[in-house]
């Protein structure tokens, strides 16, 4: 988007008469982020750069489930929103990032448990936008990410979690990582609700401990605290096939965006070598 068109957007967006400050916050890979302030008040105005349909994205759903998580405070509260331009204009949300020693503090572990929890319980709004870790697999290889080496893995894990107990489908935000969420005073909010999605809960559980580099101890930790007790057998294996899995969908991911920049690149580096290690 040209700057004057940019400026006469956010003059007909932003709630407000007086001029509008532009700055942009973010220049991502799919979208661009700004900080826009008018009258003292500032907000996120996201554009799409694309339209996102090549890694499964709805905005349409998107900006509904946002707009049922920021009235949850659980999100943002979205302002406006048109899914045809990829444009949302939400609350701009002031506090911090957690560390990555945070990921793995117990206190910490509780709290994104409750949080969690909290999502996951979220009313699905209709038609859903539902999304299997296989659906995942196979929109990305129809997409044209390489199959690579781990693909026959990724397979049996896919079967391997197929044989284990159906799960219920709740709503997940689907990209669970240390910088989508915001710690605003007492409260946690999460950010960048694009890749929200309907599956099963373990799902964000696996995202944050594979996106947070945790240890096998630290994930049974972590899903202890989202059950409430000690898990069994079927549900520690349950995570640590999905956890895997997102790691190849991620990996899958990366692939079909390159050029990656060179911190993306690093990462897919990583996780095709995570992916390699053996299975215990």
């Amino acid at each position: 988007m040209r700057p004057p068109d940019l400026k006469s957007l956010c003059e007909a967006l932003v709630p407000g008469h007086g001029a509008v400050e532009i700055h942009q916050s973010g220049d991502g890979l799919i979208n661009q982020s700004f900080r826009v302030s008018r009258d003292q008040q500032d907000y996120a105005l996201r554009i799409a750069l694309a339209d996102g349909s090549a890694i499964a994205l709805n905005r349409r759903w998107e900006a509904q489930i946002l707009k049922t998580a920021g009235d949850a405070q659980l999100a943002p509260a979205l302002l406006f929103s048109d899914a045809e331009r990829g444009v949302l204009l939400c609350e701009w949300l002031t506090g911090r990032s957690w560390s990555g020693v945070d990921l793995a503090d117990a206190a910490s572990i509780e709290r994104i448990s409750a949080l969690l929890r909290d999502v996951h319980g979220l009313p699905i709004p209709l038609p859903a936008h539902a999304m299997s870790p296989a659906q995942w697999v196979t929109h990305y290889e129809t997409m044209g990410a390489a199959p690579g080496k781990h693909r026959h893995a990724a397979i049996d894990r896919l079967n391997q979690l197929a044989a284990l107990p159906a799960a219920p489908r709740v709503v997940c935000h689907g990209d669970l990582h240390r910088l989508n969420l915001l710690q605003t005073g007492s409260s946690l909010r999460l950010l960048d609700w694009e890749y929200a999605h309907v599956s099963e809960a373990f799902w964000d559980l696996a995202g944050w401990s594979a996106n947070g580099d945790f240890t096998e101890e630290t994930s049974r930790r972590l899903l202890g605290s989202y059950l409430g007790g000690p898990p069994n057998a079927d549900q520690c294996r349950r995570l640590k096939l999905l956890a895997w899995l997102y790691d190849y969908i991620c990996l899958q991911w990366s692939s079909l965006l390159t050029p990656l920049p060179a911190g993306l690149a690093e990462r897919a580096a990583f996780l095709d070598a995570r992916l390699s290690l053996p299975a215990n």
